[in-house]
Parts: C-alpha cells; sequence; structure tokens
C-alpha cells in the first residue's frame, strides 16, 4: 500500500499501526502533533521513523514515566516540543538529565517537582543546574570538593536532597560544613580528608556535635573569629582528641579550673 496520513494529530500507536500494515515507506509528513502516547509507542515510532514517514519536528505528549535515556532517544527523532510532565521521575546519567533541564536539540516540559536520581558522579555546578529545575528530591554524589567550594556551588540544595557530599582540603570551615549539613539528608564526610576545623566557637561546636557531619575523631579546631567560652571550649573537646585553640573569654578561677582537656588555650584571669 502507498498511504498518506492527512491528519495534523495522531497518536504514536496509531502511526505505528499505519506503518505496519504496508511495506512502503507511508508519507505522514503531515503529523505536527502526536497526542498522549505510553512512551513505549513513541520510542517505536521514533525508532522508525524512516518508514512511518513522521518528520523531525513534531510535538508529543507522553503519557507514562520516562528516564532520561528515553527522553534523550525521542529528542533525537523531533526538535518539537516534548512534554514529559506526567512522568514523576526522571532517572539517567548527568548529561542525559541535563539536556532536558537545558532544552537542548527540542523544548522540554517537565513536571515542577520530578524526582532524579543520577547514574553517575556529578560536579556541583550540574548538580545546582538540575536542582534549580525540579523542587523534587535530587539523588546524586557530587565530585568531591573543598567545603567552600561545595557550598557555594550547591546553592539551590535543601535539606531533602539526597547528596552524597565529601569534603576535600585539610582545613574547612565550620560555618561551610554548617551549611552543607543543611543541603542534603546523607552525612557530609569531612572525616576523610579534613585535619582542622575553623570558625567561630559556636559555629564549630555546631559542626563536631551535628549528627548529619562525620569529623574524623582527632579533628583539630581553631577558634580564629572571637573567643570561646569554657562551656563551648568542653562541649568540643568532648568531640575530640585533636587540639584546641582558642582563646577564652571566661576570666574566673571557678570557671577556668572546669575546662577539660589540655590544649592551646589562651586564658586571661580577671
Amino acid at each position: 500500500y502507498t498511504i498518506t496520513v492527512t491528519d495534523t494529530t495522531a497518536s504514536a500507536s496509531d502511526l505505528n499501526t499505519i506503518d505496519s500494515k504496508t511495506s512502503v515507506n507511508v508519507n505522514a509528513g503531515a503529523i505536527t502533533d502526536i497526542t498522549s502516547s505510553p512512551i513505549a509507542d513513541v520510542l517505536t515510532l521514533v525508532g522508525n521513523a524512516t518508514t512511518a514517514g513522521i518528520d523531525t519536528n513534531w510535538n508529543v505528549v507522553v503519557s507514562d514515566t520516562v528516564t532520561a535515556t528515553q527522553a534523550k532517544t525521542v529528542n533525537s527523532g523531533t526538535s518539537g516540543t516534548i512534554d514529559i510532565s506526567a512522568s514523576t521521575t526522571l532517572n539517567g546519567a548527568t548529561a542525559d538529565v541535563l539536556e532536558i533541564v537545558n532544552n537542548t536539540g527540542a523544548t522540554f516540559i517537565t513536571a515542577t517537582d520530578y524526582t532524579t536520581t543520577l547514574s553517575d558522579t556529578a560536579v556541583a555546578t550540574d548538580a545546582n543546574a538540575i536542582l534549580i529545575d525540579t523542587t523534587g528530591i535530587v539523588t546524586a554524589t557530587v565530585t568531591a570538593d573543598t567545603a567552600a567550594n561545595l557550598n557555594t556551588n550547591l546553592g539551590n540544595a535543601t535539606a531533602t536532597d539526597a547528596l552524597t557530599l565529601t569534603v576535600t582540603g585539610t582545613s574547612a570551615a565550620a560555618s561551610d560544613l554548617n551549611a552543607l549539613d543543611g543541603k542534603t539528608s546523607v552525612v557530609v564526610d569531612a572525616a576523610t580528608n579534613v585535619t582542622t576545623i575553623t570558625g567561630t566557637a559556636a559555629d564549630i561546636k555546631t559542626a563536631v556535635e551535628a549528627a548529619g557531619i562525620n569529623t574524623a575523631s582527632n579533628v583539630n579546631a581553631t577558634v580564629d573569629s572571637g573567643t570561646a567560652t569554657v562551656s563551648q571550649a568542653n562541649a568540643i573537646d568532648a568531640q575530640t582528641t585533636g587540639e584546641i585553640t582558642a582563646t577564652i573569654s571566661d576570666g574566673s578561677v571557678t570557671t577556668l579550673k572546669t575546662l577539660t582537656g589540655t590544649h592551646a588555650y589562651t586564658v586571661s584571669v580577671t
């Protein structure tokens, strides 16, 4: 049969059925919109684009869950609008998800709250681009970096995201570690590389006591902003066998003699 489709809209299933009825390439160039169709049918149509006779600039609405790889395959078949907003998840490699986020080669319509699990390690800026695109949970292993860089580059992460973070460098600011703790539901690895935590006594105390931050059992603490009370110094001492460097703000002998451990304290008795 020689078949010419004159409609401008059709489902992927119907176009596939027509394609199966003839050994001659169908002329379906008039099709501009593929109505709501399961991803399996759309992928079949894209795979048989030549025999099905569709062009490369049609719009499509996908009715079920898609992966980033599947969306990329559809993208290879059209430069039109690809509506995958019915999919509540969008899992796959970082590069494939970014094609969707960045509307590479087509215009993608996604759910505003889709969740995604990235199958490879993502640099922080790429992970953040995806975090900007959805309010859903992003699960990813982020390339290890300093606490400051991770904190800056993951500006859109929240505590509900499941980001695996490893801090590099031997020193980290407690404020950055605390901020990272608020950007993932996964425990932040600040134990593998970090040997010294710096900052205010309050921030250091928060960091070493936090359940969401793993610090070395012998991490050093340097209070390089402000002073530390005896209470704060003792709380930090309880969390590490490392050296604590701080100027103690309390001047009472009665209070000072309750200091625990032996550290590099600057003390003034008043």
